[in-house]
């Protein structure tokens, strides 16, 4: 999500260019989840949004005010990589993450960007789409931040589920991880008919991996602290055959 900023102020600034209204079927506010707020109509398409919350939204807001009140203090303008840096080991952005489930001719698909799976299901009771306690079925499901495990737990999938389960991560921070794809397997099992989705070839996703680890125990190294041992970027997939995942010590992925 972080990356996505300049890509959102061009965006905006092309809207406006254009003359479009940015929201405006949101009347021009904020996107965000509310117990009384309508889903809308986009061409056919019937969207209700999930999240973000208004407390996520908030907390976005304080650290944004909170990092301009530095800069200020600090007489500085750093640049936007210097900005998004600011966040680089906060969740608070992630948790902002616009969650919507779009329904059309009778199919649904839930998209997640990169919010915690926690927070989706908060977000789907409030718009009432899932009841406590129960769970909800869609078509098609964006496994949120690519696969990252820092999202999810293994009930997230138990409440969501989902015919086609689609993991976007290219290999980049270890996303997506293959303890978040155990998860999914731990909650539905090999019985139940669902399919997972990689939008990048296995391999890419295993040099992107490998590449990333590399890059983190580099590093370590510059920090001058012994490595933490492990790999830190890893790939899991549930074939017929088993498990891939990276080795740190034969630097290969062999079949588990």
């Amino acid at each position: 999500m972080l990356a996505n900023v300049p890509q959102g102020r061009t965006l905006r600034d092309d809207a406006a260019d254009l003359g479009w209204k940015p929201n405006h079927k949101f009347k021009g506010k904020l996107i965000l989840t509310a117990a009384d707020a309508a889903p809308v109509d986009l061409n056919g398409v019937t969207i209700t949004v999930a999240g973000p919350l208004q407390d996520e939204l908030q907390a976005l807001q304080d650290m944004h005010d909170q990092w301009l009140r530095q800069r200020k203090a600090d007489g500085t303008r750093p640049t936007a990589s210097a900005m998004l840096a600011a966040f680089v080991d906060k969740s608070v952005p992630n948790l902002s993450s616009i969650v919507l489930l779009a329904e059309c001719g009778g199919k649904t698909m839930l998209l997640t960007g990169d919010a915690r799976g926690d927070k989706i299901i908060e977000g789907l009771e409030t718009t009432g789409k899932l009841a406590k306690d129960e769970t909800l079925h869609v078509d098609v499901l964006k496994v949120p931040h690519h696969g990252s495990d820092n999202n999810m737990e293994t009930s997230f999938f138990e409440r969501v589920t989902a015919g086609h389960c689609v993991f976007s991560g290219n290999g980049d921070h270890g996303n997506p991880e293959r303890a978040t794809l155990q998860m999914l397997l731990d909650a539905r099992g090999v019985a139940e008919d669902y399919t997972t989705h990689q939008t990048y070839p296995i391999e890419e996703i295993d040099a992107g991996s490998e590449a990333d680890w590399v890059k983190q125990q580099a590093k370590e190294a510059n920090r001058a602290k012994p490595p933490k041992g492990g790999a830190c970027g890893r790939i899991g997939r549930p074939t017929s055959r088993g498990w891939w995942h990276f080795s740190p010590t034969t630097r290969s992925w062999p079949l588990k």
